[in-house]
């Protein structure tokens, strides 16, 4: 398409040559300037525009020209282009002139020379916006005209097609009949498809319900074998905690297995309510004990208040130890440590509780069982769900419900199998609260069978896992009394997991060759890493609070950490996952499940290029400080280090304090990053480039060795000689001596 054109009119060639330049400069990238000299010039470039189509918003003419005047060519202007916005330049105020323009032309505006620049391109600028916008407003006139005209016919045409309808109305009445009978087909035909759905649904019951039995019988075995394995031949500390790894992951699994079942017993409707009479207080004390181990390792206060009064009632032992244990396991999972969970129980009748006194056409006594955390609580819009089978909601990058996602669920319909109600109020970062109603008298129940009192004291199916987690004081025991034998010089790993039984795992098969420090998530590993200043960190990529990956973009971009070699862990294998994780910083990538072996030799490799890069950073200590080359923080940490001391190496009063104080560290930060970077303790640094510019000195001749001495922040030249020969195996003179006789620097080293 081509350009809209702005005419200019001017028999001044000077001026026609500026007013052009300026137009162009800024009307140029959306229309095409044209010039004319004259009148007649100017004719010529209008009807070559008209005949080609092309818009004309604008034209500029002077007004005293020889041969056709401005308000001549404006007039003549108008007769072919009446909506373009004419301006005349005028030398002087002839107001005859301009008035011919305006009723022979409909001049837009004119303009007294000389002009100015601004003003010229704003009057130029609201003409083209004047021209635009009355052209819009046209073609839209011409738009409404035609909807106007095409409303009529469409108006016509559906007076028609009404008539035409009403027959074809009287026509679908008759097969609205015939489609009556089709939908009754098709009504029969839903209830055969319903039937059938409703027997694959039966199916699939029984399928879960036959695989979970085929589960439980290897579970059982491997179970029976390291019960066994444990007491009679297991003596091994890593043979012992390997054992209790996986019983208590067998254990996890057969719990789930269970509450597949149970599931599968709830869909086929073959559930039974199993009631037995006697303590119920009792029976909530036995399943709170075996979290009092799993509270003191997590460092939670466990508070329980269960009145004396729940006593004589009617329950049904396992399903309560299936609620109970479900919500305090989700309690404890998100409760973090020095947090609080509390289990309250009481015996309430139906008329105390408002929540259900409306709902509930059973009338009588309940235990209330009130169960609260301090942990992060669960947003709103998600508590619905955590409800759902198989549904896992994210809650501060953790799953609201262990496993598969049936726990809940299960908890869930157990309750109101039981005829009970179960209510969550989770104000948001306040924590969760569980309150569960259970009917604890026999008519309070249906379907129901009464067992024997001796059958009170049924086995725990959790026992064995809370025992587990109890028995992992043993392998924590185990794991710090290695850490109190092993030599005092090796080298530190700090361990970033916040997964319990992988974390000790990678402690208990790292700690014979390293000291061992532990993290539970992101956060705690950075704060851990500044504080201990480790040789290596391995860090999982999916942990609370602050991932892995966040991590290693922190500790390498801060000068205290940037030299820590860190190793991922993670089971996202991609290949995207990996560059992501290596753009980051981190030294290596190591994808999930992996072998220990694999992982200790990544950690001794990573160890041997430290050590390569500690020589690299031991050698600075002999460049010119302007000759180093910065690529990294720590190349740059090592320049401003070497900076300080040799500034400071004449000044008595400057301490390590005064060292690490500049170097914005502690004592400790400064002297594990100067040792990880060099081997060598902050004396042995500062005393390395005193001896180093010492050996300069000597090589140049500059001064007696007690002068040197001096220069290099010695007080006592005989304790210097002595540095100089331990560091350069000769005396400061025969250093000197060598060097003046052969030229070579450093020969006697």
């Amino acid at each position: 398409m081509r350009k809209p054109v702005i005419l200019c009119v001017d028999d001044e060639r000077a001026i026609l040559t500026s007013l052009k330049a300026q137009l162009i400069n800024n009307f140029g990238r959306e229309y095409k300037i044209e010039i004319a000299e004259n009148g007649e010039e100017a004719l010529e470039i209008i009807n070559e525009i008209k005949l080609n189509k092309i818009s004309l918003p604008v034209v500029i003419a002077d007004h005293i020209m020889p041969g056709m005047k401005g308000d001549e060519l404006l007039a003549k202007i108008h007769q072919v282009f009446p909506k373009t916005n004419n301006i005349m330049l005028t030398g002087q105020a002839d107001i005859e002139a301009v008035g011919r323009a305006v009723n022979n032309a409909h001049l837009y505006r004119y303009i007294s020379k000389p002009w100015d620049s601004t003003d010229l391109n704003l009057t130029i600028a609201e003409a083209v916006k004047s021209y635009f916008h009355k052209k819009t407003i046209r073609k839209q006139n011409k738009e409404l005209d035609k909807l106007v005209h095409k409303l009529k016919n469409y108006s016509i045409k559906l007076e028609e097609k009404v008539k035409k309808r009403t027959k074809e109305v009287s026509k679908q009445k008759d097969e609205l009949k015939e489609n009556l009978e089709i939908i009754k087909t098709a009504h029969q035909q839903l209830s055969v498809s319903e039937k059938k759905l409703k027997e694959l649904d039966e199916f699939k019951s029984k399928f879960f319900a036959n695989i979970s039995h085929e589960f439980r019988t290897p579970l059982s075995l491997i179970l029976a074998s390291i019960d066994d394995l444990s007491i009679s031949e297991i003596h091994s500390t890593n043979h012992a905690y390997a054992v209790d790894l996986i019983k208590k992951n067998s254990n996890r699994l057969y719990r789930l297995v269970n509450q597949l079942l149970e599931l599968s017993k709830l869909d086929e409707g073959k559930m039974k309510i199993l009631l037995q009479k006697g303590n119920i207080a009792k029976a909530l004390r036995d399943i709170l004990s075996n979290y009092d181990s799993l509270a003191k390792r997590k460092r939670i206060k466990f508070n329980i208040n269960i009145l004396e009064n729940s006593i004589d009632a009617y329950w049904d032992q396992d399903k309560l130890e299936i609620i109970v244990h479900n919500l305090l396991s989700n309690a404890f999972k998100f409760t973090p440590e020095y947090g609080i969970i509390s289990f309250k129980s009481n015996l309430n009748h139906s008329k105390g509780i408002p929540q259900i006194n409306s709902a509930n056409p059973y009338k009588g006594k309940y235990l209330s069982i009130n169960i609260s955390d301090s942990g992060s609580g669960i947003p709103s819009n998600k508590i619905d769900k955590i409800f759902e089978r198989f549904e896992k909601v994210d809650v501060d990058q953790k799953l609201y419900s262990e496993g598969m996602g049936i726990g809940l669920a299960l908890t869930k319909e157990l309750v109101s199998f039981q005829n009970g109600f179960l209510f969550v109020d989770s104000p948001e970062n306040k924590g969760a609260t569980f309150n569960i109603y259970l009917p604890v008298e026999k008519s309070g129940f249906k379907n129901v069978e009464i067992l024997d009192n001796k059958a009170e004291k049924q086995t725990n199916p959790f026992e064995v896992y809370e025992k587990s987690n109890s028995e992992k004081k043993v392998s924590s025991q185990q794991f710090i009394d290695k850490k109190e034998k092993r030599a005092t010089n090796s080298l530190s790993i700090l361990i970033v997991e916040d997964n319990d039984d992988m974390r000790n795992y990678l402690a208990n098969n790292l700690n014979q060759n390293y000291n061992i420090e532990l993290a539970i998530d992101g956060d705690e590993g950075i704060k851990k890493a500044i504080e201990i200043i480790p040789d290596l960190i391995v860090t999982d990529l999916m942990m609370p609070k602050r991932d892995g990956l966040s991590l290693c973009t922190f500790l390498k971009e801060d000068q205290r950490t940037s030299h820590i070699p860190i190793i991922i862990l993670t089971a996202k294998a991609s290949v995207e996952n990996k560059i992501e994780g290596l753009q980051t910083g981190a030294d290596d990538y190591l994808e999930k499940p992996f072998k220990i072996d694999e992982l200790r030799v990544r950690i001794e490799n990573l160890v041997k290029q430290r050590k390569k890069l500690r020589e690299k950073y031991s050698k600075m200590i002999g460049y010119d400080i302007n000759d180093i080359e910065i690529s990294d923080l720590d190349g740059q940490f090592m320049k401003n280090a070497l900076t300080l001391v040799k500034e400071n190496m004449l000044n008595e009063d400057w301490t390590i304090a005064d060292f690490s104080s500049s170097m914005n560290m502690s004592r400790s930060q400064l002297f594990r990053k100067i040792k990880a970077l060099t081997e060598m303790s902050i004396s042995e640094f500062i005393m390395s480039l005193r001896l180093e510019k010492a050996a300069r000195l000597l090589e140049s001749n500059t001064g007696t060795v007690s002068e040197i001495a001096f220069n290099v922040g010695f007080n006592n030249a005989s304790y210097f000689a002595k540095s100089f020969q331990r560091k350069y195996k000769a005396t400061p003179r025969s250093y000197a001596l060598h060097f003046k006789n052969t030229g070579i620097k450093h020969g006697l080293v």
